[in-house]
């Protein structure tokens, strides 16, 4: 046995633990620059175009092992990411909405729909616009024969005209249940009117009635 093993073998638990605890975390810090090492060789945001490198930072913002990376200030002073925000801004240049939103964009569409997008040039603005459709109307736009062709207009005309439809099922569904609502009031308005109706006759037999009792005819 050699004086290293030997050494290895004196520790205790603990201290064998705390030795494996901290190569593992210096092993995760390793990946998350050898991410940043592959975002940097680009630029950025032509890198999140890629599946891959969108897949990889989703996976770094559930684990938060961007926590710990250091970075230099405009001073040129060390400083440690505390958050997601710090590391969008500090190693990444870029704002944490746009980062979170091609993540979104990834996550809620699927990759490959996500892939055929970056291809064709959507545009961030016409993915927000289909993510807000209903599910239906999503899988109309991602399975259609227009995204297949690579037909940017088509598709984005096609994204419009489903948004259009929505609002205006919206509109007529508001519509509706503004006229529904309507309709139950005035049936409650009458009902009330009715039953103040039948509350006064029931005061007036009851008078009547009073009226009419033995004790008052002596």
């Amino acid at each position: 046995m050699s004086n290293q093993d030997t050494k290895v073998t004196d520790l205790s638990t603990e201290q064998q633990k705390a030795i494996i605890d901290t190569k593992n975390a210096i092993a995760e810090k390793e990946q998350v620059n050898i991410l940043l090492g592959r975002i940097e060789a680009f630029n950025f945001i032509s890198e999140l175009t890629m599946v891959g490198s969108v897949k990889m930072l989703a996976e770094l913002k559930e684990s938060k092992q961007y926590v710990g990376l250091t970075y230099f200030d405009n001073e040129n002073n060390c400083r440690t990411v505390g958050t997601w925000d710090d590391f969008c801004k500090h190693k990444l240049n870029s704002s944490k909405s746009t980062v979170d939103e091609r993540i979104i964009n990834l996550q809620q569409l699927g990759e490959t729909f996500y892939e055929s997008s970056q291809k064709i040039g959507l545009g961030v603005k016409d993915l927000r616009k289909l993510r807000q459709l209903p599910e239906p109307q999503q899988l109309a736009v991602i399975n259609s024969e227009e995204v297949d062709l690579g037909d940017k207009t088509a598709v984005k005309e096609l994204i419009e005209d489903l948004v259009i439809q929505h609002n205006n099922e919206k509109t007529e569904l508001t519509k509706q249940v503004k006229e529904a609502n309507h309709t139950v009031k005035a049936a409650r308005d009458i009902s009330s009117e009715k039953q103040q109706e039948l509350d006064v006759l029931k005061e007036q037999e009851h008078m009547r009635q009073f009226k009419q009792a033995p004790w008052q005819r002596n």
